[in-house]
């Protein structure tokens, strides 16, 4: 949740904490920080280091820790092999008994599976995705659906909807300052760019507002 320029701070705490766990005799302890600190990893634009932590955690999680790791997996692979071979077994492990882990939902799911699709440059197969799966209908937290319109904005812009993509981004905008959540308006902002300025505009505007002191975001002395 916090801007990227402070990415490095989560960095640096979840490697501590991995560092802890590695030296306690609790694997699933030592599974869960390995995705912590490779998902902060991943956000920090350190994606090779990420993968290398996260696959680290799908080999040592126990049932009830493979599919949330799998999901962070999926996430931060860059390739159609990683990406489709973790998306397997994510859809193998969400098989057995359900998680109330929110990283596994069907929101979540669909959302990393529509953003591998563009990551892994296969924008044609995002939008067919995205066109034949209704968007789930369980309730999932706030935070999730930003990052879903988000998602779903990129896919549209990818295929030249530029009206209701720049829609959604707006309304992602404004659930990102409402819920206080600077790395999805700033990537928000990237999504938009070179497409709809005025959203690039919309998404600075509220960064600016929800990280001043007033909002409880602190600032660097």
């Amino acid at each position: 949740m916090l801007p990227e320029e402070r990415l490095t701070f989560a960095v640096r705490w979840t490697g501590r904490a991995l560092r802890v766990a590695e030296h306690l005799d609790d694997t699933d302890l030592h599974a869960y920080t390995l995705r912590v600190h490779g998902n902060e990893l991943r956000k920090a634009g350190r994606v090779n280091a990420a993968l290398v932590r996260l696959a680290h955690a799908v080999a040592i999680a126990g049932a009830d820790q493979r599919a949330p790791a799998l999901v962070q997996l999926a996430r931060a692979a860059q390739d159609p092999a990683t990406f489709d071979a973790t998306l397997t077994e994510l859809h193998r492990a969400r098989d057995r008994p359900a998680s109330d882990d929110p990283l596994v939902s069907a929101t979540a799911v669909r959302e990393v599976h529509l953003r591998g699709l563009v990551t892994t440059g296969r924008a044609p197969q995002a939008i067919a995705l995205l066109s034949a799966s209704p968007a789930p209908t369980l309730p999932t937290s706030p935070q999730w659906r930003i990052i879903e319109q988000i998602t779903i904005a990129e896919v549209l812009l990818a295929a030249g909807d530029v009206t209701t993509g720049e829609s959604t981004l707006h309304d992602a905008i404004g659930g990102g300052e409402r819920h206080r959540l600077p790395h999805q308006l700033q990537r928000a902002a990237r999504v938009a760019q070179g497409h709809c300025p005025t959203v690039v505009e919309a998404a600075s505007a509220a960064l600016s507002r929800s990280t001043t002191p007033a909002a409880g975001y602190p600032t660097q002395g």
